[in-house]
């Protein structure tokens, strides 16, 4: 047998070694970019930290790399490793994805993967449990990592409003919020897109802000049925963000707009407002009660 894959490993293991103890010691969370990263920081096996327990195993697994004798025995203490870091990813998947948490997870991966080309064939099936709960958590780590796009206002606004420009209940929601100068500016709007007729409405209310019209005036043109000379065309970046729209909605569990999330109160009698009958299915291009009609104003007592 050659060993030349031996510095590859013990390479592969003074990294993790390095991350963990760095992690543990608090050096490296800026790379920390998820909620899960705070949450699993406070995370002890009796009273010791993960990070420490980490560097631990990967020093031990970088030693016995450097005696080819014991390889049989390396990849019995990975795979149990390994086993162990499924529970963790598990957790992770169905809770919060953690950043620092899945490049180790990634460093002992890559071990793994190295080692199994030198050991029995069985070890690859721990290797390839591990591939699938990896991937299902960079997917999570994606999904949970890409923010939504507002056309006006701040990201960290205080108020989100979600629209769709042929949502009847949207509109006045959207001009109710215009007219108020002093929670404007603590709001941002979302606009979302069910159908190729809201896709161009949207890239001509990005248009005509970008052009310096103002904000009342620009969603009062896009509110409007476009004419055939006024259809933008399609736009790859702007169909980007608009998707960026429907993920956080989706992630916030919610199908119809108007959507108002918002960290300041509204109103006395806000939290009296039933959800608005006349609101839209943001995920069916032909919902029903998305037709461009008057309907009353189910938000108007915000307001007053």
């Amino acid at each position: 047998m050659k060993y030349r894959f031996i510095p590859v490993l013990t390479t592969i293991a003074l990294a993790g070694f390095l991350f963990c103890l760095l992690s543990a010691l608090g050096i490296t969370d800026t790379l920390c970019l998820t909620q899960g990263c705070e949450v699993y920081q406070g995370y002890t096996v009796a009273g010791i930290s993960f990070y420490w327990i980490g560097a631990a195993v990967f020093l031990i697994l970088g030693l016995m790399s450097l005696w080819p004798g014991a390889y049989g025995l390396l990849a019995i203490l990975t795979g149990i490793v390994l086993v162990g870091n499924f529970v963790f990813l598990i957790i992770q998947f169905l809770l919060w994805p953690c950043t620092s948490c899945l490049i180790v997870a990634a460093l002992l991966g890559s071990f793994a993967w190295i080692l199994a080309g030198h050991v029995k064939p069985g070890f690859r099936i721990l290797c390839m449990v591990w591939l699938l709960l990896f991937s299902a958590n960079i997917l999570h780590l994606a999904k949970d990592s890409i923010p939504p796009w507002p056309v006006l206002g701040k990201s960290n606004a205080d108020i989100q409003v979600f629209f769709s420009p042929t949502c009847p209940a949207c509109r006045q929601v959207v001009e109710n919020f215009l007219q108020q100068s002093d929670l404007v500016t603590h709001v941002a709007f979302y606009p979302l897109a069910k159908n190729k007729d809201d896709q161009h409405r949207i890239s001509l209310l990005v248009r005509n802000l970008r052009q310096g019209m103002p904000a009342a005036q620009a969603f009062a043109f896009h509110w409007q049925m476009l004419s055939p000379q006024e259809n933008p065309g399609r736009n790859g970046y702007l169909a980007f963000n608009l998707w960026r729209n429907q993920l956080h909605l989706a992630k916030k569990g919610a199908t119809q707009v108007p959507l108002i999330i918002s960290r300041i109160a509204l109103g006395d009698n806000f939290d009296d407002i039933p959800p608005s009958p006349d609101g839209c299915s943001i995920f069916s291009p032909d919902a029903e009660g998305c037709e461009d009609e008057p309907v009353p104003d189910p938000f108007e007592s915000i307001f007053k």
